[in-house]
């Protein structure tokens, strides 16, 4: 889950920080209140392209911190990709990353406190926020994404004793 998503000098925002409770969270506002510019911050820190034109005027760069408090199966997918590309691991389930846009072009990218890479922002990111609004593409309606979903959290046996009637089925319809 999003927990804080803090914001420093990209586009109007000088400073703002926005924290996140537990179930549905809605981010409304006028027009020019700066909704966007969060949701924008937001794919910044989740490996979107970035480029000079997003620093504040005058500043010397942007920079993105998005805390997110992991439980469950995306603790446990997190912890294992974070593994794999050798990053350190999230203390008591909190994954914070962090990106900074520099006025003169250029980005770098932090897990954990560790230096990453654009890439890896992108493969987590994946995982951990899936935006829903008018024209976003929408992981929900993929079904690879709809399968990942359920065996998440369906229990272990009830999809091997599919699988299995699945097989018995099949061989009896072939045989």
């Amino acid at each position: 889950m999003l927990a804080r998503l803090k914001v420093s000098n990209l586009a109007v925002v000088e400073e703002a920080e926005a924290c996140f409770g537990e179930g549905l969270n809605v981010i409304t506002g006028e027009t020019g209140a700066g909704k966007s510019v969060l949701m924008g911050a937001l794919a910044l820190a989740l490996g979107a392209r970035a480029d000079a034109s997003c620093v504040r005027d005058g500043a010397p760069s942007a920079r993105i911190e998005a805390e997110f408090h992991l439980a469950g199966p995306a603790a446990a997918a997190a912890s294992t990709m974070l593994d794999g590309l050798g990053l350190p691991p999230c203390e008591d389930g909190v994954l914070l990353l962090r990106r900074t846009i520099a006025a003169n072009g250029g980005s770098r990218v932090w897990v954990n406190d560790a230096s990453a890479t654009v890439q890896t922002l992108k493969n987590l990111g994946r995982s951990l926020v899936d935006v829903h609004g008018p024209n976003d593409s929408q992981r929900l309606v993929e079904e690879g994404f709809q399968r990942e979903l359920v065996d998440a959290f369906a229990p272990a046996a009830p999809q091997n004793a599919y699988a299995e009637a699945w097989r018995a089925f099949a061989a009896a319809r072939d045989e």
